[in-house]
């Protein structure tokens, strides 16, 4: 997996590739929902959320993983959640951090396939 350095939310992955994406809560409780491709993913973990999914297809096909970071009222204006992303092919990333949005905040990440 490689990352585009001038966008930080481009990523290039291999079909077969796995790609693990790890969101830990800054200075508020970690409640998160992903979704890969528009199909709801399970965490496999929590606090931090780590969701996983697997690139199937030809080259130059499209994906995206989106994920919605909950925040509450009291949690202060500084709280965010960071992403980082690892590649089962090789790779690991930080994407840009999602910022606190009352009451909900979203990330999409997108992905090509080599």
């Amino acid at each position: 997996m490689t990352q585009d350095p001038n966008t930080l939310v481009d990523f290039t992955v291999a079909s077969g590739e796995q790609v693990t994406v790890t969101v830990q809560a800054v200075n508020c409780n970690c409640m998160t929902t992903g979704a890969f491709n528009g199909t709801d993913l399970t965490a496999i973990s929590n606090d931090p959320d780590v969701y996983q999914f697997t690139f199937n297809g030809n080259s130059g096909d499209k994906a995206r993983f989106a994920c919605l970071c909950v925040f509450q009222p009291k949690d202060p204006l500084f709280a965010h959640y960071t992403f980082q992303l690892t590649g089962s092919q090789g790779g690991n990333f930080s994407s840009t951090d999602t910022p606190k949005e009352t009451p909900k905040a979203s990330k999409v990440l997108f992905f090509t396939i080599a």
